[in-house]
């Protein structure tokens, strides 16, 4: 659930949106590959770690898993990257989007993005 500025800094404010995990596990049994691709700004703003933001996707794998064991996410994309840097992984830009598609080996096509914000699109 999209919290707002500055986004997820402590594990106890992370929600999933009802179903997340239904999802995901469903996609899985369907044979496809899962990625979070993320922006995490509140890292290259100083508000969090590197080891913080770990914790916090833990956080995420784990409530996926409570919802349904079958919602595995096979990788993380994260930008730390504040807005404004240019990165072009940050979304909406592409490059964590691409990153995904080499590393797994899929055809951009094939894929499918799902967010709790259009902005990221």
């Amino acid at each position: 659930v999209d919290v707002g500025s500055p986004g997820v800094v402590r594990p106890s404010q992370l929600q999933l949106t009802p179903g997340a995990g239904q999802a995901v596990g469903r996609v899985r049994r369907e044979g496809c590959p899962v990625a979070i691709v993320t922006n995490q700004g509140c890292v290259g703003k100083g508000l969090i770690t590197d080891d913080e933001l770990g914790i916090i996707m833990d956080k995420v794998r784990k409530l996926l898993l409570d919802e349904d064991a079958d919602a595995e996410i096979d990788a993380v994309y994260a930008c730390t990257s504040v807005k404004g840097s240019g990165d072009p992984r940050m979304k909406p830009m592409p490059g964590m989007v691409l990153e995904a598609i080499q590393d797994f080996g899929v055809e951009g096509a094939d894929c499918v993005m799902v967010g709790d914000a259009s902005r990221d699109m």
